[in-house]
């Protein structure tokens, strides 16, 4: 009697500790952003010029910028230092739309690794559009 029970409260506690993570790791985004500046000037990155043909220079996004966009129709999300704009590809997002929106605006590093590796993984982020690159903040 008590089994069904007690699997049910294991399973909403998690769901709740789940959902409390995320608003956190939004609010820590934010505050991180705000609080953080720079030390010393930022320079820009480089785009791989053998690569691409090119030298051009990739938009730097900082976190208070990428915070900004965390709608669904205005959706971005840092992946290992890169933004990209998945505005489009909630709907189709294998996890749901509601698990991309819930990491919207923010960058995701620590997420990643775990569910989200390997060739399929990296195939779908090359579908993406790339915003830009975060900021890389001296402390």
């Amino acid at each position: 009697m008590f089994g069904p029970l007690r699997f049910a409260l294991i399973i909403l506690a998690w769901i709740i500790s789940y959902r409390i993570s995320n608003i956190i790791d939004k609010v820590e985004c934010v505050v991180d952003s705000e609080l953080q500046t720079p030390t010393e000037s930022v320079e820009p990155l480089k785009s791989d010029s053998s690569a691409t043909g090119s030298n051009q220079t990739e938009r730097i996004i900082t976190l208070a910028e990428l915070a900004k966009h965390n709608t669904e129709h205005d959706c971005w999300i840092g992946v290992e230092g890169t933004v990209y704009d998945v505005s489009g590809y909630a709907e189709n997002h294998p996890g749901g739309k509601d698990e991309i929106l819930s990491k919207a605006g923010t960058n995701v590093k620590d997420f990643y690794g775990l569910l989200h590796s390997g060739d399929e993984f990296d195939e779908e982020l090359g579908k993406l559009t790339k915003v830009g690159v975060l900021e890389v903040i001296a402390n």
